[in-house]
């Protein structure tokens, strides 16, 4: 069977005082035993980041062992696998044990947070815990915009898009981000003194803003050095900057 997803999670902190704002100093963190030799996963999407890219970037930052496995054509994954998914469609992760298949889960979101639970990347406290969400859902927000704008066929609409994206959208995502960071002690996280995946989203949208192209993202992050700094703590994680700088997906949107 898989591993209980409570398994690797951080320890419990019973002591913790009830307020959010004190996490940095409580919550104690279990080193996660990664095992490649008995543990692995696959996750199946096609050839472009988009919604798996999250996914791919916890895999890679956990170190466990996993493949990227990127259909490249529509048709072979209408032909052969869309009904191998839970809800017919991509991505999807499949988790082995021994070489034996035990676990398989649609849905991105769905899949970070197991990952974070079953890897110690989402804090035991429930405020803790419930702070993580709140940004991860803030990240949703922003990568959900600009998606819309990236997909928008009508280039007029698309350039309004645009431009509420960086005078609106990414504005207050950073103004209000940059306060939680903040207080939590601008030591690069968000939540405690170790990576969430709320940490991992965060990059893994603006990381994704940054092929734009557009000045503006730099003249916001000016604005917001805690944010910035979150950013680059998370890109210089040694296994994440190796999985980045190696053979990665090279297209950012869907055609």
């Amino acid at each position: 069977m898989a591993s209980s997803p409570t398994n690797n999670k951080r320890a419990v902190d019973h002591d913790a005082p009830a307020s959010p704002t004190k996490h940095a100093a409580t919550d104690a963190v279990k080193k996660t035993k990664v095992s490649p030799e008995t543990t692995r996963f696959e996750l199946h999407y096609f050839n472009v980041r988009a919604k798996a890219e999250l996914v791919r970037l916890i895999l890679a930052f956990t170190g466990v062992s996993w493949e990227n496995k990127m259909t490249s054509s529509w048709e072979n994954w209408l032909a052969e696998k869309k009904e191998t998914t839970p809800f017919g469609q991509l991505p999807m992760l499949v988790e082995f044990e021994n070489g034996v298949e035990v676990f398989k889960l649609a849905q991105s979101h769905a899949m970070a947070r197991y990952l974070g639970h079953k890897y110690a990347l989402i804090p035991s406290h429930p405020h803790h815990a419930a702070l993580m969400d709140s940004v991860f859902e803030s990240v949703t927000d922003l990568e959900n915009f600009f998606s819309r704008m990236n997909y928008e066929k009508d280039e007029k609409i698309k350039a309004t898009l645009k431009e509420t994206l960086y005078t609106d959208k990414l504005v207050a995502f950073a103004k209000y981000n940059e306060k939680i960071l903040v207080k939590n002690g601008n030591n690069g996280y968000f939540v405690g003194k170790e990576a969430t995946i709320a940490d991992i989203y965060a990059f893994s949208v603006l990381e994704r803003l940054e092929y734009d192209n557009d000045p503006r993202l730099a003249e916001i992050l000016k604005t917001a050095p805690a944010l910035a700094k979150s950013i680059e703590t998370i890109r210089k994680h040694p296994k994440l900057s190796a999985f980045m700088a190696g053979d990665r997906c090279p297209v950012i949107f869907q055609a």
